[in-house]
């Protein structure tokens, strides 16, 4: 950062002028052309401090009674009235004139008065009588531009028909601000209080002039200073540069710059300005005031400097302003200040406001126009955050428990070093666990949406340019039941009954109806009304340890198990019961088992019987046939055993006997009685 070492001074200076004032200020009237106005050391305030300027190291001039000098050169550029000067002639009768005198007029009148002297400055105008080699008149310029000053000194001076007087005053002129004061050192004798003179000072055309003093007893004593200065306060614009700076910056360079907007010509002047810091927080620190482009030696005080080129400048943490003072009236055109301040944390726009104020013409302040505004932005990104939409925005994605039904948003943002949000950065992410998915327009995205599925727990992810991020325990519960499946196991366990399947009429089939969410996680089994449809048979009844249910088929037949949990159902697929495993043989009339078992039978002789053996299950349901061995007790008649799971008895001899099939298993039919058949012809 560039930092300009300033000359730090002390305003203890022999030779100036010194200006100050306090609250309740009093001035006087202004001239007729409302150019000018004085303020003298007797004012309430604000003030001229009487300070007398030793100008006998300059050029000394022992003029004669009523005499004038030639011109003499100032050494600078003095604007009065309605022309800038560079020369002017001294009169021994105590005033100076910017015209070309013929005499030195001793006979002083009232001003403004028509005809000459014109152009005048008169400091003790009467008809001043030179004591011998006491009296002299001397004038020199001082200082450095563009704050020089000329100062014409009378030393020593009688006033005439005065006994034993002695007046000894001054005049100076100021360069830039272009301010005429008027000092008075020794005014001893009678009559040298302002009762027999002219003090004031009069244009060229002796149309506008403004007055002190004409032939006022009391108007004058010794210390008595006069400042005759412009009436016109200015009116201003303001500026500040940069207009864009990064928050946080520490000593952050700003040049506010106040520009008058008073046209070119005019004698506006301004010498107090106040800026407002809206960083409340933060401390100004000054390191160069220009006053018209030229840089000011400045101290940190809050005591007008006395004399041009200097400023001072104290800042008011109370107020959270920043005050600045010339010597008075010092500012024509601008004035620049560069000071150091800590940028804030806070994003946004800011205004610095200003005000400025012509001491010795108002104590009213000039609000400044213009453009005062900073904006503080963010810097580059420092880091990322991921935040869940439902969260406030200065909060973290922490912790979240969701519903399996359920989703959830998160954005990723972007923060600098100092915390300040940037904007959403487009991250890569991803979700580390089984229980969600993610959804968006690209993986590469700003902001993703978590859809919550199977119950447990996992994160989201986010990476991008080195940034990474990661959300807390996604913890995902049950939702709200959305379904009933049958199922085979209780605690959603097993499997379901989706497909067409059989069973066996000895066998048990158990079923229980699961709850799940929209994303088929199991919530519990509910309890149900059953029912059968189609043919099937069998009995259902509960289990007794828990919610399920157990069907036992019957006969061999063909359905669904219905089961209604109330707002919700389910079924199961197409059961087919056939027979179970074969628990007996019996002799049957049919080969399909849809005869009966052989009863006892009274039959002839001349008849044949022919039988099945016929396996059952233990519900009697037709399980095949058995491949057997065949006998018939009694001897009543032959077998026929072509295929060994049946045989034809032909009947050949009366009397009784039975059937019998053995294998695995072995059963008897019913007792058949062979009777006589019919009469052979």
């Amino acid at each position: 950062m560039n930092r300009r070492i300033r000359k730090i001074f002390s305003f203890l200076w022999t030779g100036t002028l010194l200006l100050s004032f306090v609250a309740g200020t009093v001035w006087a009237d202004q001239d007729s052309s409302g150019t000018y106005r004085w303020t003298n050391s007797l004012s309430p305030s604000p003030k001229v401090v009487y300070n007398w300027i030793d100008a006998t190291d300059g050029t000394a001039l022992q003029l004669a009674d009523d005499a004038t000098s030639g011109f003499v050169n100032i050494g600078l550029d003095f604007h009065f009235y309605d022309t800038t000067v560079s020369r002017l002639m001294i009169s021994s009768n105590g005033f100076i004139s910017f015209d070309s005198l013929t005499a030195s007029y001793p006979t002083h009148v009232t001003i403004p008065s028509a005809g000459a002297p014109d152009r005048i400055i008169a400091g003790y105008w009467t008809d001043l009588i030179p004591q011998g080699t006491l009296s002299r008149i001397y004038y020199k310029t001082t200082g450095t531009a563009p704050n020089r000053k000329f100062i014409v000194t009378w030393s020593n001076y009688d006033q005439a028909g005065g006994a034993s007087e002695s007046i000894t005053f001054q005049i100076v002129l100021f360069e830039t601000s272009n301010q005429v004061l008027i000092q008075y050192q020794a005014l001893l004798g009678s009559n040298v209080d302002g009762s027999s003179c002219t003090v004031g000072i009069e244009d060229s055309a002796g149309v506008s002039g403004l007055l002190y003093c004409f032939n006022n007893a009391g108007a004058l004593n010794n210390n008595l200073a006069i400042l005759f200065h412009t009436n016109h306060p200015s009116t201003a614009d303001a500026s500040i540069s940069p207009a864009s700076v990064v928050t946080h910056t520490n000593l952050q360079q700003f040049i506010y710059t106040i520009r008058t907007t008073s046209p070119a010509d005019s004698m506006a002047r301004f010498d107090s300005l106040l800026v407002f810091n809206p960083f409340t927080d933060k401390s100004i620190t000054v390191t160069d005031i220009s006053v018209d482009g030229v840089s000011q030696f400045i101290q940190n005080s809050s005591t007008r400097p006395a004399d041009y080129g200097f400023a001072v400048w104290n800042y008011n943490s109370s107020t959270d302003s920043l005050a600045v003072q010339t010597a008075y009236m010092a500012v024509k055109d601008s004035v620049k200040i560069t000071f150091l301040l800590d940028v804030r944390d806070t994003l946004g726009a800011f205004l610095f406001p200003s005000n400025i104020r012509a001491s010795l013409v108002s104590a009213n302040r000039i609000l400044t126009g213009g453009t005062q505004q900073v904006s503080v932005i963010s810097d580059s990104v420092a880091y990322i955050k991921i935040k869940w939409s439902t969260q406030s925005f200065a909060n973290e994605a922490g912790d979240t428990t969701l519903t399996a039904d359920d989703s959830v948003k998160a954005y990723a943002y972007g923060f600098d070093k100092n915390d300040n949000f940037i904007r959403r950065v487009k991250v890569n992410w991803r979700v580390n666990g089984s229980n969600g998915f993610l959804t968006a327009d690209s993986l590469n995205n700003d902001s993703i949406t978590f859809h919550a599925g199977m119950v447990g727990t996992s994160f989201i992810s986010a990476d991008t340019s080195g940034f990474t991020d990661q959300t807390g325990l996604i913890s995902v519960s049950v939702g709200v039941r959305d379904t009933l499946v049958l199922r085979n196991a209780p605690g959603g366990a097993g499997s379901n009954y989706s497909t067409p399947f059989t069973m066996q009429s000895d066998s048990l089939l158990k079923l229980y109806l699961a709850g799940y969410d929209r994303d088929r996680n199991y919530i519990k089994d509910v309890r149900a009304n059953w029912s059968l449809t189609g043919t099937l048979n069998g009995v259902i009844s509960p289990v007794q340890a828990d919610s399920g249910v157990v069907f036992t088929p019957g006969l061999l037949s063909v359905g669904k198990i219905h089961s209604d949990g109330g707002f919700m159902a389910d079924s199961t697929n197409t059961i087919t019961v056939v027979a179970g495993a074969a628990a007996q043989v019996l002799v049957e009339t049919q080969r399909s088992g849809s005869g009966v078992v052989l009863p006892e039978l009274y039959t002839t002789s001349d008849s044949s019987i022919t039988v099945y053996a016929v396996l059952r299950d233990a519900d009697g349901n037709f399980a095949g046939l058995q491949t057997s061995s065949w006998s018939v007790s009694g001897g009543i008649g032959t077998l026929n055993t072509s295929s060994s799971d049946s045989v034809i008895l032909t009947l050949t001899t009366l009397g009784s006997g039975q059937l019998t099939a053995s294998g695995t298993f072995t059963s008897s039919g019913g007792i058949v009685h062979v009777l006589p058949g019919a009469l052979a012809s």
